[in-house]
């Protein structure tokens, strides 16, 4: 596939993606207002600085590696799986301590549910995109988290797309497994774990 080709598809798939995940938030502030939103992006972006030092950057060197065939992508499969659950039990504990300490205003269910999910949800999603991408591999990806992304637009009742009769705390829940089931759909349907031997994700796309 040539250059251009191949960056029309990526930019085409993931601003499609971006473009869902902008709506998503957008009727997430407009659902829980501006008080239950703002708790929940802050612990989001604790999050998210958690898993700057957890992640290392390592997708950047998985993906040259193995565009150049110099990396074997069932042990980097492997690795990465290893990796998100050695470090998101770290970061738990580590994040257990801070907001015992430091931050006792958030409740501890809260934190327990959030952290579990978002945490190994976007480590997987970094790691196995990497994968995807190397092997010039951009619709797969991006169909997975947007599929989830549109999901959860149809379930917020603040849409008024589906009246589900949802409730706050269960959407909440709801929103944050998603983020896990990106992460899994992605891990799943990688190939990384079957050497390429057919497996959905196998081939490119």
């Amino acid at each position: 596939m040539s250059f251009n080709r191949l960056l029309i598809r990526v930019l085409l798939w993931r601003g499609t993606y971006f473009l869902s995940a902008f709506l998503l938030n957008v009727l997430f502030v407009r659902y829980y207002g501006a008080s239950g939103s703002s708790a929940i992006y802050y612990l989001i972006n604790l999050y998210s600085f958690v898993l700057l030092i957890a992640s290392c950057s390592m997708e950047t060197g998985m993906s040259f590696y193995l565009a150049k065939g110099q990396a074997d992508e069932g042990a980097l499969s492997v690795f990465s799986l290893l990796w998100t659950v050695v470090f998101s039990m770290i970061s738990l504990a580590l994040l257990k301590a801070y907001f015992h300490f430091f931050d006792a205003d958030v409740s501890q269910g809260l934190f327990g549910m959030t952290a579990s999910t978002f945490i190994p949800g976007q480590l997987l999603i970094t790691f196995f995109t990497a994968l995807f991408y190397a092997r010039e591999s951009s619709v797969l990806p991006n169909m997975l988290l947007l599929s989830v992304n549109l999901a959860l637009i149809l379930l917020i009742p603040s849409a008024g797309i589906l009246h589900t009769g949802i409730s706050p705390q269960t959407y909440l829940r709801i929103y944050f497994f998603g983020v896990l089931a990106q992460g899994c759909g992605c891990a799943c349907n990688s190939g990384g774990f079957c050497g390429g031997c057919g497996h959905a994700g196998c081939g490119r796309r």
